[in-house]
């Protein structure tokens, strides 16, 4: 009885563990097809033309009319009056930024949820309007899309009803709610609401990173499940926000990339992450160790410069080394002394060595909450 037991009680930590690796495997299957869907989206909508983009600008605007308004050349064509302000506007992106060093992060979900008639151009420009959201580190414009007529004319409409058009496009709406009986011989039902619209869970949303190379894009779906929205003014979790900066200050006050390579980028390879361990004017509070809490199978964008050009790239985390601990143990926290962790990393080669000196670059990082899959397309702005 005494070996049967203890065998018992290995199937049963296998039963769990098949549990968990079930539900692991649903939820990756579910991503893959929520990219497909939003891959097809993007390509029906053509959302990946930046005449359809709006992003905000730190600049008077041009006009007092008070939604869509013509600006003179090389500006923008269209200001879009979202939200008062006397200082900045949002305004479509166009031909005049379509460079081909040029990076966005098309992200409706989180600029709607976060933004109101109320919003002033602070909180607009520190907590909406960058990908990351801190100031004091290179960032890339998130942009939401223009909703045109079908003469191309900008329609005047509120941040409720754009959130709405935002809810509809970047959810995945095959999550379904159905009605499960109590009798097992009986069929579940699908639930609708009053419009006879199907309920859905909605766990599954998406935004796309995009980055020119030439003349084409290279698009990134990045899905998420039960993404946390929370602005960084208020984090649903202090110490772990949904989205997590990888960047320090040096003793200098000069804040620093928070990502160093310790091999030679091929396929990613092993990586050390750097945060602040005190205070920091340019950064804000001191991290704790829960900053860098990561796991296997999660997610890591890195982001750097060569020539002008952005390079962004999106890594699996293949293998985390240990709980995150000060750079040196031995030492207190200090603006030298961050915290740090040693990840592996799965993905494209990183070959950014400004200097010419054989040694790859720190680079910048974003560690983003709930990240399941993140599926990448070179697509031309045509499609």
């Amino acid at each position: 009885m005494f070996i049967i037991l203890f065998g018992l009680l290995g199937v049963a930590a296998l039963l769990e563990l098949g549990r968990f690796d079930s539900a692991l495997a649903s939820r990756q299957d579910r991503a893959a097809a929520c990219a497909e869907s939003a891959f097809a989206d993007l390509n029906a909508r053509r959302l990946v033309d930046p005449r359809c983009w709006i992003r905000w600008y730190d600049q008077p605007p041009f006009t007092s009319l008070p939604y869509w308004a013509p600006v003179a050349a090389p500006y923008p064509p269209w200001v879009y009056n979202v939200a008062p302000n006397q200082t900045a506007a949002w305004r479509r992106v166009g031909d005049a930024e379509a460079n081909p060093q040029g990076a966005y992060v098309i992200d409706p979900l989180y600029i709607l949820r976060n933004l109101s008639s109320s919003s002033t151009p602070v909180e607009i420009a520190s907590q909406v309007a960058r990908f990351p959201y801190s100031p004091s580190i290179p960032a890339m414009p998130r942009v939401f899309v223009d909703a045109p007529n079908r003469l191309g004319v900008p329609l005047t409409v509120d941040v409720a009803t754009l959130a709405a058009l935002a809810d509809r496009q970047f959810i995945w709406p095959d999550d379904q709610v159905f009605d499960l009986p109590k009798d097992p011989q009986q069929r579940p039902k699908r639930m609708f609401d009053g419009a006879n619209v199907g309920f859905y869970e909605g766990n599954y949303s998406w935004m796309a990173t995009v980055a020119a190379d030439g003349g084409a894009y290279e698009v990134s779906i990045v899905v998420f499940y039960q993404r946390d929205f929370s602005p960084p003014s208020a984090p649903a979790d202090p110490d772990m926000p949904g989205e997590r900066i990888l960047a320090y200050t040096d003793s200098s006050g000069a804040v620093q990339p928070g990502v160093v390579f310790l091999g030679g980028g091929w396929g990613g390879g092993d990586v050390r992450l750097q945060v602040d361990s005190i205070n920091s004017a340019a950064l804000g509070p001191a991290k704790k160790p829960a900053y860098l809490d990561l796991r296997e199978g999660d997610w890591i964008l890195l982001y750097g410069f060569s020539a002008g050009q952005w390079t962004i790239r999106w890594y699996r985390v293949i293998s985390v080394g240990g709980e995150a601990t000060l750079l040196n143990p031995n030492q207190p926290p200090s603006n030298t002394n961050p915290w740090t962790r040693l990840v592996t990393l799965a993905g494209p080669d990183w070959r950014i060595d400004n200097n010419q000196d054989g040694v790859i670059d720190d680079v910048w990082g974003v560690l983003c909450t709930g990240v399941v899959g993140v599926y990448t397309h070179v697509v031309t702005r045509d499609r």
